[in-house]
């Protein structure tokens, strides 16, 4: 049964605009194309499904990529930080397509950690990840 959490999601990072009414990110609002790319440094976004996200074909070059854009330094230290936090230490090398399902939820959680972005919007984050054994 749907209930717009995805919608909403996507409305409160700036992937959508909403239709009627306002969605003010630090008093920038969405609709507004001047304040597309402020408001998209300050929200990080994971979408439920990461198969949607992960557009890489290894670990490293996932997290590095939005690293690059934003111009963010000391790189390969917060790539190392990132996977630590998420248990994906040591898989920087891994090509991303043979994680499991989980762990691609967890590549996806780490990239929009190492964004160091103000806010991060969750879609339903934990909907794939393994269960602890």
């Amino acid at each position: 049964m749907a209930h717009g959490k995805s919608t909403l999601a996507k409305l409160i990072a700036g992937i959508i605009k909403p239709t009627n009414g306002e969605i003010l990110i630090d008093e920038k609002n969405t609709k507004k194309k001047e304040n597309f790319l402020p408001i998209r440094k300050q929200i990080g976004i994971v979408f439920q499904n990461p198969e949607n996200q992960i557009i890489f074909n290894s670990v490293e070059d996932e997290i590095r990529f939005p690293l690059d854009n934003l111009k963010i330094e000391n790189q390969d230290e917060i790539i190392k930080e990132v996977l630590e936090k998420v248990g994906l230490q040591g898989k920087e090398k891994q090509e991303s397509y043979t994680l499991s399902l989980g762990q691609k939820q967890r590549l996806t959680i780490a990239t929009v950690l190492a964004m160091q972005t103000k806010y991060i919007v969750l879609d339903e984050p934990t909907a794939m990840l393994d269960p602890k054994r």
